[in-house]
């Protein structure tokens, strides 16, 4: 009776977690750039077997944590975040700086933290006339260094290639990962390679740049509400089973043994 409350326990804390990356993909539907997220709850034989065969099912693949077997238990968990890289809607916005992918690749830009990769978005010039993200964080181009776009008119090639008033200025650096690298995400917008000894992103080959455009979410809304309510109904199926099974050892305490 005690395993059947920790299993129903964990199932419920594992619906709970997983409905808050629902929530999160639906706070963000409008968010451009932003990629939906997907919460896999796994027990024993699921874990033994993904760690065994080490299997990639896309291209690029969110990990938030992993699990020792050794620590498994009886209940289910939330063991990991993925990331669907599927492309988004374009959306035209005829803004110079705002910029879209088309494609696997990433740009990249300089944060506290360190190199980051992100998936453009609307980018801005400071009173330094440098190339910044919405935040504030320099543009580095395909040397690492930051963008300095001084002028009036900022054309961007498909390529990344920068002009200003039909000067050249530098290149963004467009960047692709090998199939299979890992990423973690850090905050709504960047991503960085989940093991340090992860391959390096060579320059790209199948990614373009599309000037005046805007990424939008891949969550698909209804999906992720439908989702939401079979995540609600499953919680509310292991709190069912938790209570039935605290009543069985009500039972077990007062009534077993008994003398009539």
């Amino acid at each position: 009776m005690i395993r059947g409350i920790q299993t129903a326990m964990g199932g419920m804390r594992a619906h709970l977690d997983r409905e808050d990356v629902v929530a999160r993909n639906l706070d963000n539907i409008l968010t451009p750039g932003y990629k939906e997220e997907a919460g896999a709850i796994d027990g024993f034989a699921a874990t033994l077997s993904r760690v065994e065969s080490r299997s990639v099912d896309s291209p690029t693949r969110l990990a938030m944590s992993a699990t020792a077997i050794g620590s498994l238990g009886v209940e289910t968990a939330m063991d990991r975040v993925s990331v669907n890289f599927r492309q988004g809607p374009l959306e035209e916005t005829h803004r110079p700086l705002d910029v879209a992918l088309v494609g696997d690749g990433f740009l990249q830009a300089m944060t506290p933290q360190g190199p980051m990769f992100f998936r453009g978005g609307p980018l801005y010039r400071d009173a330094d006339s440098k190339l910044v993200t919405s935040e504030g964080y320099p543009v580095l181009d395909s040397n690492g260094q930051d963008l300095v776009l001084r002028g009036n008119v900022v054309s961007i090639a498909p390529n990344g290639a920068i002009t200003v008033d039909n000067k050249p200025a530098g290149n963004l650096s467009l960047v692709e990962f090998a199939p299979g690298t890992e990423l973690s995400k850090v905050g709504d917008e960047f991503y960085t390679p989940d093991s340090p000894s992860a391959p390096l992103p060579v320059a790209a080959t199948n990614t373009t740049v599309k000037q005046g455009y805007l990424e939008g979410s891949n969550v698909d809304e209804v999906s992720a509400m439908t989702e939401l309510v079979s995540l609600v109904r499953a919680y509310q199926a292991s709190q069912r089973m938790l209570q039935a099974e605290d009543e069985l050892l009500g039972k077990a305490v007062n009534d077993v043994g008994r003398v009539a």
